[in-house]
This record gives C-alpha cells, sequence and structure tokens, in this order.
C-alpha cells in the first residue's frame, strides 16, 4: 500500500537503488573475504620464513661452534684456550637468541620435539667440550683428541641431522599453507557465488514487488477503461437500435 502512494519515478529509482546496493554489498564482501584470506596466508608466510631464518641462524651456530671445538685439542697456550671458551660462548648466544625467537613465534608438537633433541645433545656437547677444555689444561692432548673423536663428532652429526629435520619440517610447513591457500581460495569462490546467488534473489524480489506495483494498478486501470469503452458501445448499440425502431 505504501508503493502505491509513491510516484512511478520515485519506485524505479528506490528499486534501482536496492539492486545496485546489493550488487555494492556483494562486491564488497567478496572483497573483504579475499583480502582476509591473502593475509591469513602472508602471516602463515612471514611466521614461516622467520622460523626458517632462526633456524638457518641455530644452525650456523652450532656448526661454526663444533669447528671451534675441534681447534682446541691443537692448543697448548691458554690464552688460545680462553678464547677459544670465549668464541663457544658467542656462538652459544647467538644460538640462543635464535632459539627464543623461533620459541617465541610458536612452535607445533613436531617442532617442539625436535628443538628438545637438539638442546639435549648441545648440553651433553658441551659437557664434553668442558671435559676436552680441562684434559688440555692437563696437557693430555691425546685424551682430548679422543673424547672429541668418540663423543663430541658423533653428538655434532646428530645435531645437524636434527637441524636437517627442522628445515625440511619447515619446507614442508610453507608447502601446506600454499596447499590451504589455494583450498582457502576454491571455498571463497563457492561463498562468494552463493552469497551473490542470494543477493541476486533478494534483488530480482524486490524488482518484482516494485514492478507489480506499478503494473498492477496499470493493468486494472486499462482493464477500467476496456470495461468503459465496452459498455459505452453497448449503450451506442442499443440507442441506434431503439432509434431504427421509432423510424
Amino acid at each position: 500500500m505504501y508503493l502505491r502512494n509513491m510516484r512511478i519515478g520515485t519506485r524505479l529509482w528506490t528499486s534501482f537503488g536496492i539492486i545496485l546496493g546489493i550488487l555494492v554489498l556483494m562486491v564488497r564482501i567478496g572483497n573483504g573475504l579475499n583480502a582476509k584470506n591473502k593475509q591469513k596466508l602472508l602471516n602463515a608466510l612471514e611466521v614461516s620464513n622467520k622460523k626458517s631464518i632462526s633456524i638457518g641462524v641455530m644452525k650456523s651456530a652450532l656448526t661454526e661452534k663444533s669447528v671451534i671445538v675441534r681447534t682446541i685439542s691443537r692448543q697448548s697456550d691458554i690464552e688460545n684456550i680462553q678464547n677459544i671458551n670465549a668464541r663457544v660462548a658467542e656462538e652459544n648466544n647467538r644460538y640462543a637468541v635464535a632459539n627464543n625467537q623461533l620459541t617465541a613465534l610458536g612452535l607445533n608438537e613436531r617442532e617442539k620435539f625436535i628443538i628438545d633433541q637438539i638442546n639435549r645433545l648441545d648440553t651433553e656437547i658441551l659437557g664434553h667440550f668442558d671435559k676436552v677444555t680441562k684434559q688440555i689444561l692437563a696437557s693430555d692432548a691425546e685424551g682430548a683428541e679422543k673424547t672429541i673423536f668418540t663423543n663430541i663428532d658423533g653428538l655434532v652429526q646428530s645435531v645437524l641431522a636434527e637441524m636437517d629435520k627442522l628445515v625440511a619440517l619447515q619446507d614442508s610447513s610453507a608447502s601446506e599453507i600454499l596447499a590451504t591457500s589455494v583450498v582457502d581460495d576454491d571455498r571463497l569462490m563457492v561463498l562468494t557465488a552463493f552469497i551473490g546467488t542470494i543477493c541476486l534473489l533478494i534483488g530480482g524480489a524486490f524488482a518484482w514487488i516494485i514492478t507489480r506495483s506499478i503494473t498492477k494498478p496499470l493493468n486494472a486501470g486499462l482493464f477500467e477503461i476496456q470495461f468503459l469503452r465496452s459498455t459505452q458501445r453497448g449503450r451506442y448499440r442499443q440507442s441506434k437500435g431503439s432509434n431504427y425502431r421509432v423510424g
């Protein structure tokens, strides 16, 4: 009833505005969902990249430390031994900073397990390194060499193997992130198509209602005009027939 009180031009503009508004809403919803999905992908890739950088620093520190440790058996000067210990402490600090950064990014259960293994092995290496230092200070170079070859070298190889697992895990994680993004894009396309269909149905319903509010009164008026014309023709024929009879 309210629509019939509006002018036809106003109704048409209202219909056009509703359909246009629905189309704009559909575009904004699609863009919003797409932006959210892309931001999620970028955040995940950023975290994965930061993890890879931290793991690279940790691996570099462990490798450098293993090289430094092997050189101590050839030292006899106390100052050189102290310098080697200082360099080992520096690499330990570099490893600890990178490890803390990696942990702050968040670790899954598999990553936590590998990090725990690495930390355990590294603690064993440092324990044997302290033993080697004492052997060198006691002028037991042969014993130091034996400790390095029988204990430290094997632990270093185990640590590097665990680091390789961690690197491979990050590569796999990056691939999974990209694969998940593709799946999310497909879901987004389906969702956008569904929302678009709903919006078009709503817009079509509004257009039909407004069109009916215009055409129904026009059809009713046209019917009344046709009825009046038909009535007038009938009266005219009836009047004309009466005139013939009178004549």
